[in-house]
């Protein structure tokens, strides 16, 4: 997907074939465990396929399920090559800010646990 997306900008032709290619391969990757369905798993991958298409719902869905998976990275949703059309749109904004949100309260819970022997 990185090439399709420097051959978009470039307006070269092949970026789709190459996202094309790309689908099938994930797929397999998923099915053989090679990728999981979260952190930098199946739907940010998808998120960014469909990135490089220039589909802003698509792209919004995937990233939206790969939080609802457990994707917490916000900072890929705000620089994020792939997704620099949007780094300023407020719905992938906002998805960034429920995922600190989340990460806030993840941290609150580990620190109430007393790990001490």
């Amino acid at each position: 997907t990185d090439l399709a997306r420097v051959e978009r900008a470039l307006d070269l032709p092949e970026w789709r074939n190459r996202l094309e290619a790309a689908r099938p391969v994930l797929e397999r990757l998923v099915r053989r465990g090679g990728v999981e369905s979260n952190s930098e798993g199946y739907d940010t991958r998808l998120a960014r396929i469909t990135a490089v298409e220039g589909d802003r719902e698509a792209t919004l869905g995937h990233l939206r399920a790969a939080v609802d998976t457990g994707f917490r990275a916000a900072w890929v949703i705000e620089s994020d090559p792939f997704f620099s059309a949007w780094h300023d749109d407020p719905e992938f904004l906002a998805l960034a800010i429920e995922i600190r949100r989340l990460n806030d309260i993840e941290r609150a819970r580990m620190a109430e646990i007393d790990l001490q022997p």
